[in-house]
């Protein structure tokens, strides 16, 4: 329900209700520990029976009509990152609790939320999506086509109707996001693709802040173009770092990316962004990422 701004909050972690569900489901009894900072949608560290402590984390109910999530694929996508030296926590155990969604217990990463940005800290987050280009060749994944949302809404979201609605700019905008869609509205590559890569899912060194300790949230990953990372990540330094910061990721997609495929990913970062800001924060936030958008799709 929408609240009195007009917006609708983003749903949280509802920890109790997950813990007891995962308890009815056949796993472990978990105290709850403490809500852990940061994040949209928020996670809690968790102590399991044997006293070790963990992380829960929550991935909502798929909406009608869409297809349902992929968590095996996720946890395997996750091991290849892994051996291919991405910092990121293990998932310990995964629980499908019904209406509720699905519940993941991860190991406790080492670090903290970055809360200044360096060109260290960019140069590493830059060297992090390298190491994941090409390493889908070969498996399972390989060729399969990821969505870019550009010709009709996702699954929750890069949700068309909320910038038809909004105002006369964001439905210029996204008539021009439409118009870059492609016949099929994909785009296919070996990639390993996070796919929500930006600072509030980093985690760094508290003493050296410009170390990467580990990348978190690797619910969305999948085989695609690395460029829609990068495309991502600068979105989100538009709004947290120098602009030289941001233009070093912009530089080094545009180096590292076929030039018809370049403006489908700012498309599909901007699309996401517009219409998350519509729903759940307002026009301040919306405004910025309108003129991120058209910044990038008229150059």
């Amino acid at each position: 329900m929408a609240d009195g701004h007009g917006f609708d909050p983003v749903a949280q972690i509802d920890a109790v209700a997950l813990r007891d569900a995962i308890a009815l489901a056949g796993g472990p009894m978990l105290d709850l520990v403490e809500r852990l900072a940061g994040g949209a949608v928020g996670a809690w560290l968790v102590r399991w029976p044997d006293g070790h402590v963990g992380v829960l984390t929550w991935a909502p109910p798929i909406p009608p009509g869409q297809p349902p999530g992929q968590l095996d694929d996720v946890m395997d996508l996750m091991e290849l990152a892994r051996a291919a030296g991405i910092p990121l926590p293990r998932y310990e155990a995964v629980f499908d609790v019904g209406e509720l969604g699905a519940a993941v217990l991860q190991e406790r990463a080492f670090g903290q939320r970055p809360t200044t940005v360096s060109a260290e800290l960019v140069e590493q987050l830059i060297d992090l999506v390298e190491l994941r280009r090409g390493i889908l060749a070969g498996t399972a994944y390989s060729g399969r086509p990821m969505p870019m949302y550009l010709a009709s809404s996702g699954p929750g979201w890069c949700l068309h109707e909320p910038l038809r609605a909004y105002s006369a700019t964001t439905r210029a905008l996204l008539e021009e996001i439409e118009a870059l869609a492609g016949e099929d509205d994909v785009v296919v590559g070996d990639d390993l693709v996070h796919l929500d890569y930006h600072l509030e899912n980093v985690l760094v060194d508290p003493d050296r802040p410009g170390k990467v300790t580990a990348i978190l949230d690797w619910d969305g990953a999948r085989a695609g173009l690395a460029g829609t990372d990068l495309a991502i990540l600068a979105f989100d330094l538009s709004r947290r770092a120098p602009s030289a910061l941001r233009q070093r990721v912009e530089s080094h997609l545009l180096a590292t990316t076929p030039a018809e495929v370049a403006p489908r990913m700012w498309a599909h970062a901007g699309l996401r962004l517009v219409d998350w800001a519509i729903r759940h924060h307002g026009p301040e936030q919306v405004n910025h990422w309108v003129a991120v958008t058209q910044e990038h799709l008229r150059r």
